[in-house]
């Protein structure tokens, strides 16, 4: 086994691999509702944040890399698994919000991560 699926994170040599990474979990996470809640939290953050609406755009390699590991997330070993996956949590942060507990905690400066999810 490789770590971290054998990317270099390293030096520069994955950085386009790595960025199509963050494309694809922007897209998948925003059909969720979920793009802000599940946004990394390494030195990538600052590129994620940057990406477009549609972080699939575009026709650069990262771009390219990021359709088509996109497309992988509707066949198996992938699919149903990812998305049901992303439906959970989605329906989870709905039932806790319901409950009024996804604000609790979050005082004066420290934003709450609930304040980051968008309910359908």
């Amino acid at each position: 086994r490789v770590p971290d699926w054998g990317l270099d994170n390293l030096s520069e040599r994955d950085v386009v691999r790595e960025h199509a990474c963050l494309r694809v979990q922007a897209k998948l996470a925003s059909e969720y509702g979920l793009r802000g809640f599940l946004a990394p939290t390494t030195d990538f953050r600052a590129v994620y944040d940057r990406l477009p609406e549609d972080p699939l755009a575009g026709d650069d390699e990262e771009a390219r890399l990021a359709r088509e590991a996109y497309a992988r997330a509707e066949v198996p070993p992938w699919a149903p698994h990812l998305r049901r996956g992303l439906e959970a949590t989605r329906r989870v942060l709905e039932e806790v919000a319901e409950l009024g507990g996804l604000e609790e905690g979050a005082r004066g400066e420290l934003a709450s991560l609930s304040s980051t999810f968008e309910p359908r």
